[in-house]
């Protein structure tokens, strides 16, 4: 083994356990919350959220200059794996909150009346939230290491970088894949067994038709520690993955107390004007990427719906096909997108003449698509598991087509998750790095990457006037969506009600 492996695996192991616990105390202080949902346990969502969706090269870049304020020692692999995950614990965090809420309440409301509340966590609870935390915790893994940015930012020597400096160099294909293939191993063993332990820890032990909007069943019981400890603890882990990015972001475009404002401004400005084509070219990559993914993993799903009821059961659509197809579309999310860069690459050139779409921009569109399919998959999958069986169960009745089931009861239950969906799709492709280095077309460098190349240059004004930028790009969507739901633009649909009442 050499040293850049090594380098990966320990760091993907530290990043892991600092991940864990830090969303597991997360998660202790949004449970430790009154026994209805309240404004603690919202800002720790939208934190959490706002901690997947920062640029990673901010988020890096900002630590980087964090650490050198303080005389840390930086360039080391704790140091990376400790800024690496925090912003990798609303992963945690996440998956045990979606599968707290899936715990059937009648257990729970037993065990109150013959279990003391200690023994029921540690004989109910925790045991049932053991899966998703498994899952949670070998998606962490697979996403630290298969992470570029954060260890090349680092100067921390790990095997991914070395995959793609040895195929800039060479642009020997077959060697990088070789390269990198203990990598690819490792990575679809581990997601292939935790998947396998989240389903069997499933089976019977959860409310799969339970609303991801409802509250704790266990709210109420003691935490364990104390509430104000986990609290402190998920606010202190919140502010630590927040505050340096959005601080470094607010710090480097604010002039220095002797710089006048418009000595300072001018090379910002002339900065803005000049990644205007770039700006567009990520405007078009992170669109198409959101149209086109939102597309095909619906279709996806809905081809398999469509499999299952004609042939008369659910087997497709719940069974071993299902599970092996979510984790063939997991797979490109989870692994490093400079592995879909060289595949798309190493294609080309097999095809030799026929490879038409080698330096255009749908390669680079498709990359980022196959890429981020597996969401609008799975949000078309959990959104129908809250749709209400009577309804499904009516239109059967009536014997509704599958297309005009589709249209009349579940397309409309399903707009808002699909929505969002293709929103994490588009602000995750606008900040795409990985996936586009190696294949971005001539006069489509997107922002992104200039953003990262400056950043090893010290030139921090121009990072953060074009992160300002790219930040706005990724917010006017969720802006615009939410406000159209605000306003009341978007309701549910009764087509589905009127449809059936007819019959």
């Amino acid at each position: 083994m050499t040293q850049p492996f090594l380098n990966s695996l320990l760091f993907a192991v530290m990043t892991t356990v600092f991940a864990t616990v830090g969303g597991m105390a997360v998660f202790w202080g949004a449970v430790s919350a009154s026994k209805t949902r309240g404004w603690g346990e919202s800002i720790l969502v939208g934190g959490a959220v706002g901690c997947l969706l920062m640029p990673p090269f901010l988020h890096a870049g900002a630590w980087w200059k964090v650490g050198m304020g303080l005389a840390l020692p930086v360039a080391t692999i704790p140091f990376g794996a400790m800024v690496l995950s925090l912003q990798l614990w609303p992963v945690v965090f996440l998956v045990l909150l979606a599968a707290s809420r899936r715990l059937e309440p009648s257990l729970l409301e037993a065990a109150r009346i013959f279990l003391p509340p200690r023994r029921i966590w540690n004989r109910i609870v925790l045991p049932m939230l053991l899966p998703a935390l498994c899952l949670a915790s070998a998606v962490v893994f697979i996403l630290a290491l298969n992470h570029f940015i954060v260890p090349t930012t680092f100067q921390t020597p790990v095997q991914i970088a070395d995959v793609y400096v040895m195929f800039s160099s060479l642009y020997d294909t077959r060697a990088a894949l070789l390269q990198s293939l203990p990598i690819w191993l490792i990575s679809m063993a581990t997601l292939a067994l935790a998947a396998r332990l989240a389903a069997c820890g499933e089976m019977g032990r959860t409310n799969r038709h339970a609303s991801l909007h409802a509250g704790f069943a266990f709210r109420g019981l003691p935490i364990p520690g104390g509430r104000v400890l986990w609290r402190g603890l998920g606010g202190v882990i919140l502010l630590a993955s927040l505050l340096p990015g959005l601080g470094g972001l607010i710090s480097w475009v604010i002039p220095k107390h002797d710089e006048a404002l418009r000595t300072y401004m001018t090379p910002l400005l002339g900065a803005v004007r000049l990644a205007l084509p770039q700006f567009g070219a990520s405007l078009v990559y992170a669109a198409g990427s959101a149209l086109f993914a939102s597309i095909f993993g619906v279709a996806i799903w809905r081809a398999m719906r469509v499999v299952a009821s004609r042939r008369g059961g659910t087997a497709i659509a719940d069974g071993k096909v299902a599970w092996l197809v979510e984790w063939i579309l997991a797979t490109p999310f989870v692994l490093s997108g400079l592995f879909l860069g060289i595949l798309l690459i190493g294609a080309s050139q097999a095809a030799g003449a026929w490879a038409w779409w080698q330096g255009t921009w749908l390669m680079g569109l498709a990359a980022l698509a196959v890429r981020f399919v597996w969401i609008p998959f799975k949000a078309a999958s959990v959104a129908h598991a809250q749709i209400q069986s009577d309804l499904l169960d009516a239109a059967k009745v009536f014997r509704l087509s599958s297309a005009a089931t589709f249209k009349a009861v579940e397309w409309p239950a399903m707009k808002p998750s699909l929505a969002t969906a293709a929103w994490m799709v588009y602000v995750l492709a606008l900040w795409d790095v990985e996936t586009l280095v190696l294949i971005y077309p001539a006069g489509g460098e997107p922002v992104s990457l200039r953003l990262f190349q400056l950043l090893h240059y010290g030139y921090d004004a121009q990072v953060g006037v074009l992160s300002l930028g790219l930040v706005a790009m990724g917010l006017l969507p969720g802006l615009a969506l939410g406000f159209i739901r605000y306003a009341g633009f978007h309701r549910p649909s009764p087509q589905g009600h009127k449809m059936i009442a007819k019959r």
